[in-house]
């Protein structure tokens, strides 16, 4: 190979390099920003949609100027094409988003006919996707030449591509019928254990503590919850439900998060029931925790000043790694009676 064939090689990697990078911010930026929507105001969740819309956009519009190379005869009829496509398209998303919230209002336990609704609306946002950016590419192609209208429908793939395989990793399948059922169980030796160490933590941090531990109706304690690092996040933790001092179920929880999460230690978390009637609700296995219950952290006198909420205080303990915040609001709870 002679050297007046390497420069333009080595220039063109160069491009191609500067490219890849920019379309990898761009998606880093696309997951980051998909929003955590689930327990916010309708007013407040439209507004936060249309924050990372904006922001994603910008991104994509970023990576599309590096890649395309427009002159400036093109980019004047090609951006105002551009622009239309992607609200367009940004109205998918939007029901895509939408499509997640609603699965993960009943994760982990999936009805049958929910499930089908859900396959219907993933079926139908896939072929409006498929056949709206077909109409446009047919109008791109009226604009720019061949070759860059094939270039511009290939970079579009590869957005999507990352942009969906980052939703893809943060949804968790959906549980089968086995995985559904609750039959009666008996705890094991290591989750009594990590129990009885979890409550005696709690303890150790904050002496008043123990007048919840004996005088609420019941408490469920969860000895490890692990928060899923950046980008998403999701909570899953096994523990154990105690009335009058002693285990009466296993509980098994799970937060699906959309959006950016902070921190990726695991931690305690012991909720106290006011009353019998808020415990047999939690035992009855399709508990969600309020919005506007809050966990308390665990630290000397926090239990002092600790008020019941719907039913429930909720006291939470890091275990270890970096804990920013623990948000509860949405944790949603099954539950085995032991034998």
């Amino acid at each position: 190979m002679t050297n007046s064939n390497v420069l333009p090689m080595k220039t063109k990697l160069t491009s191609q390099s500067k490219y890849l990078r920019k379309l990898y911010i761009a998606s880093l930026s696309a997951a980051m920003l998909t929003v955590q929507v689930r327990h916010a105001s309708a007013q407040t969740e439209q507004d936060m949609i249309e924050v990372a819309r904006s922001v994603v956009a910008a991104d994509r519009k970023a990576v599309v100027v590096a890649a395309m190379e427009l002159t400036a005869k093109e980019g004047t009829n090609f951006w105002p094409l551009y622009d239309d496509y992607r609200n367009e398209m940004g109205r998918i998303t939007d029901d895509r988003i939408k499509l997640i919230r609603d699965y993960a209002k009943l994760y982990p336990t999936v009805p049958d006919e929910q499930a089908k609704q859900i396959l219907d609306t993933y079926t139908r946002l896939q072929r409006r996707q498929v056949d709206k950016r077909a109409a446009y590419l047919k109008n791109f192609v009226k604009i720019l030449p061949p070759a860059k209208a094939l270039r511009f429908a290939q970079v579009e793939t590869r957005l999507d591509l990352v942009y969906q395989l980052q939703l893809a990793a943060a949804v968790p399948l959906t549980p089968l019928a086995a995985e559904n059922s609750v039959p009666a169980s008996v705890p094991s030796e290591a989750i009594t254990a990590e129990a009885e160490r979890a409550i005696e933590a709690f303890k150790s941090v904050d002496t008043g503590l123990t007048t919840l531990f004996n005088n609420s109706a019941g408490f469920a304690v969860f000895p490890s919850i692990g928060k899923g690092g950046l980008i998403f996040g999701g909570e899953h933790g096994k523990g154990l439900v105690y009335q009058s001092a002693s285990p009466v179920g296993e509980a098994t929880l799970t937060e699906i998060n959309v959006g950016p999460q902070v921190g990726g230690g695991t931690f305690y978390e012991v909720i106290f029931f006011e009353t019998a009637e808020s415990l047999a609700n939690f035992k009855e296995g399709h508990f969600e925790m309020s919005a506007k219950v809050a966990a308390i952290a665990a630290a000397e006198g926090a239990a002092l000043d600790a008020k019941y909420r719907e039913g429930v205080i909720v006291f939470t303990l890091p275990r270890s790694g970096l804990m920013a915040q623990a948000a509860i609001g949405g944790q949603k709870f099954s539950y085995k009676p032991l034998q």
